[in-house]
Parts: C-alpha cells; sequence; structure tokens
C-alpha cells in the first residue's frame, strides 16, 4: 500500500538564475545605453582635465572661410595711420590679431604663442609699425627677448618690465603682416606669481603705424 505524499516527496526544481542571454531586448537597451553614457562621461573628464591643465578653450570659429567673410574680415582689418591702436576687448582694432593670440582683454591681448602675428590693410603707404608690450617676466625670468619680423627685415628686443615701446620698419604697400617671435612662452604658475595656468609671453597693449 503506498503511503502519502508530502511535500517533501515532490522533485526538487532549481530555479532559473537569469543570464545575459536570457535578458530581454529593453533590459539589453538599457544596459548598452548605460555603458554608451558611461563612455561619454569618460570622455569628457578627459577634455575637462585636459582645458583646466592646458588651458585650452574650446570656442566656436569666429568667422567663416568664403569670399564674403574674407572680405568682410579684410574690411576690419583696415586701419588708420598715425593713430594709436588699443588692443582690448572693446577695441575695432583687434581684429588685426591674428594666430598666437589669447582672448583680449581689458587692457590688452596676451601673446600665447611663440609664434603670433598681426594682419592689416592701410589706405595709404607707412613707414613703421610701434608695438607696446607688457612682458611677462619674474625674479627668474627678469628678461625676455623677442623678434619681430616686417616686409623689410627682421628685429630682435629684450622686454626688461613695465610697458615698453619697440618698433620696425614697413615697405610700402597696403596689406602687411607681421611676425612676434618669443623664445618661450611661460605660465605664472611656474614662474611662482599665481595660480593661472596659461603660457604666455607678453600682452600686447597698442599698435601704432606711422606713415
Amino acid at each position: 500500500m503506498d503511503s502519502p505524499k508530502s511535500e517533501f516527496d515532490s522533485p526538487h526544481i532549481d530555479e532559473q538564475v537569469p543570464t545575459a542571454s536570457q535578458d530581454s531586448p529593453q533590459e539589453q537597451g538599457r544596459d548598452w545605453t548605460g555603458l554608451l553614457w558611461s563612455g561619454v562621461l569618460i570622455v569628457l573628464v578627459v577634455l575637462g582635465s585636459w582645458s583646466w591643465f592646458g588651458q585650452v578653450r574650446y570656442d566656436p570659429p569666429l568667422y567663416g572661410d568664403d569670399a564674403e567673410t574674407r572680405a568682410a574680415l579684410a574690411d576690419l582689418r583696415r586701419i588708420e595711420s598715425d593713430v594709436e591702436l588699443s588692443m582690448t576687448v572693446d577695441s575695432k582694432s583687434r581684429w588685426i590679431l591674428g594666430d598666437g593670440f589669447g582672448v583680449p582683454e581689458e587692457d590688452g591681448t596676451w601673446i600665447a604663442a611663440v609664434r603670433s602675428n598681426l594682419l592689416f590693410e592701410l589706405d595709404g603707404d607707412a613707414s613703421s609699425i610701434e608695438l607696446f608690450f607688457y612682458p611677462l617676466l619674474a625674479p627668474s625670468l627678469p628678461e625676455r627677448p623677442i623678434t619681430v619680423t616686417t616686409s623689410e627685415g627682421i628685429f630682435q628686443f629684450l622686454l626688461t618690465g613695465g610697458g615698453q615701446w619697440v618698433s620696425g620698419d614697413l615697405s610700402p604697400g597696403a596689406s602687411h603682416e607681421v611676425i612676434i617671435k618669443c623664445d618661450t612662452i611661460d605660465s605664472p604658475l611656474d614662474l611662482g606669481l599665481g595660480p593661472d595656468q596659461r603660457k604666455l609671453c607678453a600682452k600686447l597693449l597698442a599698435v601704432r603705424v606711422n606713415s
């Protein structure tokens, strides 16, 4: 005679444990989305660190490269002779600043590269150009050599502190490029002057083109 069955006599069935291959499409989609956002976050953190420590700016281009824009830019770079032109944030003359310059500030614009240039147009001929610099100096860097190259030659100067005018000859003509070269660019942080990590050479405060 069979004995009555109890609940302990029933066969033991293991509960099925979900695996990755058994996830629903919605759950798999959420997993991929999470991984994607994690990757984006890592990239942003890396770029943010690079920007913070290297003072990299992520600004959109100020202008395009079409003929109409180039013509407009050439018009903005047309300047007067025998007038002192400030290189400040609110000055129209700031458009003559080319590569190698930082963002214009209230009192001038820093040179932030070993090589920088000025591009400008004149209505008539000019004999020379004068540049008013304020160099970044420190006890460990008491003077800063710079080289100014114009259509008439190469001119070398030693900036020793405070505001200092330098000049170079210009050849006849309406279009001009003036190249400024620094031996080094240094950060105030590295020179023990403060927390600013930007690599700088000298601040250009004013420009004067003589007829």
